[in-house]
């Protein structure tokens, strides 16, 4: 009986715990696909920007100078320091990779990362390139 009853308090605190079974007439959304809500993710991404320790070198010649966030987005300033740098296709994979890997959360939520390069030499002309990263990028 003393196990009898161990069972059934296990099975009962396991119904417990299980989610509540949705109403017959609500139909599951596809676009409830988000794991945080909006409000949540920007509030989120605010302070990822708010704590971000800049300048943080990510990569050689490559250091982040400044993190902002609006709506959604994830925004970062990137110095190269080197003349006429370019972005190669593998070098734009390996940061693909390493934003994935570091903000996947805040990506899976619905966020987009955005680098933008500069020369660092020249930060008051236009970026040399752009870097935006979603969710699709990451196969998440």
């Amino acid at each position: 009986a003393y196990e009898k009853g161990r069972l059934e308090l296990g099975s009962s605190i396991a119904q417990s715990c299980l989610p509540a079974a949705p109403p017959v007439a609500a139909a599951p959304s596809p676009a409830a696909e988000p794991v945080m809500a909006m409000a949540d993710l920007e509030r989120t991404l605010v302070q990822v920007a708010q704590n971000a320790k800049t300048p943080l070198e990510v990569f050689e010649k490559t250091t982040v100078m400044k993190v902002t966030a609006k709506c959604d987005r994830l925004m970062m300033t990137a110095h190269v320091d080197q003349k006429g740098a370019k972005i190669t296709d593998a070098g734009r994979s390996m940061m693909t990779r390493e934003i994935c890997n570091s903000a996947g959360a805040l990506l899976k939520a619905g966020a987009t990362v955005e680098v933008k390069f500069f020369e660092a030499a020249a930060p008051q002309n236009a970026p040399f390139d752009t870097l935006i990263t979603t969710r699709r990028n990451c196969a998440i």
